[in-house]
Parts: structure tokens; sequence; C-alpha cells
């Protein structure tokens, strides 16, 4: 919700929304690590075991959207930062869909590390920007999100570069992946994936998710084998149907006193004529 939303809630609601949600039948416990199973199941029993299920049903709703936002939206937040920062939002497959993997192959090829698109040509070559990347979200349900995060270097105009950032995106739609592209990413990507099962925390983490979000926590040793299904063409399908400019929102973020500055500015400008 808003932060109007928030404002306008009471302590009773507040009460009643933990009473609602925060129960042991809406709850998933993972466990990893070196344990004994029968008294890690003794310890969540005396723990866990005398707090009651939840009374209150729970509303799910079914969020139904369309697959882009059918315009590009706009917003520019005059903020205490030092440097202009943009965030630029696509529309995207739910999170374990079959294109949603051709998602996340796309965000890795324009901005998973140094060598992807986004830092090789923001970073490295137009020094424009300080830092840039890209990831999904992994929602659910509804729609997900593909978003592009960079920071300006010092110097460089908001402006400059939310239209640096269209230009290298609006050239990916233009040229599209190569299979060099897609073979890099997923080596990324797999790499991301070993490294995270190899701590306990993630292991959790992700059974949890998968636990929660599709109630089959075994569906995390699939991943892997989803993302080698993925080919340059399902990710160059993405990118035509949902990087447009039909499909793209914009929170562009701009130092307050450099806000103040072109503001005074326009006005002077507008005397004068």
């Amino acid at each position: 919700g808003s932060m109007e939303d928030l404002s306008r809630a009471s302590l009773d609601d507040i009460a009643e929304f933990f009473r609602t949600y925060y129960t042991p039948d809406n709850a998933v416990i993972s466990i990893a690590g070196d344990f004994e199973p029968i008294a890690v199941k003794a310890w969540i029993a005396e723990y866990f075991g005398e707090i009651p299920r939840g009374e209150t049903p729970r509303i799910r709703p079914r969020m139904e959207v369309a697959p882009t936002f059918g315009r590009w939206l706009r917003e520019e937040v005059p903020d205490d930062v030092a440097l202009p920062r943009l965030f630029l939002a696509f529309r995207s497959p739910v999170f374990g869909s079959e294109a949603y993997y051709a998602a996340s192959i796309c965000g890795a090829v324009l901005g998973m590390r140094s060598g992807s698109r986004l830092h090789r040509r923001l970073v490295r070559e137009r020094e424009i920007a300080a830092e840039v990347q890209a990831f999904t979200y992994d929602l659910p349900t509804g729609a997900d999100l593909l978003v592009v995060d960079a920071t300006a270097r010092p110097g460089v105009a908001a402006a400059a570069l939310h239209d640096a950032v269209a230009e290298e995106v609006d050239a990916l739609r233009r040229d599209g992946v190569t299979a060099e592209d897609v073979s890099r990413a997923m080596a990324l990507v797999e790499t991301d994936l070993v490294s995270a099962m190899q701590m306990a925390g993630e292991r959790a983490d992700r059974l949890s998710m998968f636990a929660t979000y599709f109630n089959d926590p075994e569906l995390v040793n699939q991943q892997t084998e989803r993302y080698r299904a993925v080919t340059p063409g399902r990710v160059n399908a993405f990118i035509a149907e949902r990087l447009g400019e039909d499909n793209r929102a914009s929170l562009l973020y701009i130092p307050r006193d450099h806000a103040a500055e072109t503001q005074t500015a326009d006005a002077t400008m507008q005397v004068v004529v």
C-alpha cells in the first residue's frame, strides 16, 4: 500500500493483520545444515507447538494485470541524494513461468556484473553511470518486474542518465541477443545458483520461498535445468514483447539542490524570453 494507507492504519488494524497472517498455518519453517531430524522436530514442537492455528479466514486475491503498462510512465522525485539515480522497470512474466527465465537471462545480459551491456557501455565506454545493474523481483502473481538500476557519475545530469539507459535498451531491442550473450549470462546465473546453495542460510531461504509460492520446496532443484532451457530466440521474443516504450516505468531521483537550480534556471529563461 501507499504511505497514506499506512498512516491511516490504526493499532487495531495492525493487531488484526498480525492475528490473521502471522500464524503457524500460514508459515514455513526451513531447517538447513548439519542436524539430527528427530532432535529438530522435537525443538520445533517445544518452541512452536503451543502457538494456536489462525482462526481468521485469509484473503488471497488473484492478481490479474495486463502484460504491459500500456504506456511509458515517468516520475521525477527531488530528494536528498548525492547523485541522480534511475529505476527503469518493465512489466514481465511472473516468477516460475517459462517466460520468466528468459526475462531473467535478459536482465543478466543487460546488467549482471562488469561484462554486461549496460556496464560496458555506460560505465566504461560512455562514462555516464557510476554503477548499473539489472534484475528481476521474482514476483509469483500478477506480474514480475525487470528493473534497471543506474546511478549517475558526478557531474552527469539526471536527464542524460535517463536518456542513455533508454538508448541502450533501444539498442538491445534493435540488435537482440546472440548465442554468446546468452551463454555468458547463463554461466553467471548458474554460478550464483551454485554459490547460493552452498550456504545454509540461502538454502533455507530458497526452500521456504518455493514452499510458500508454489507449495513445492523441491522446485529449488529444478532451477538450473529451467535456465538451461532458455534459448536466444526466447530471450529475443521477451525483448520484443516487453522492452518497448509501451511497457516502461521510469522513477528518476534528482538531488534536491540540483532540482531547485534547474527550476530557477527555467524560470529565469521564461522571464528573459
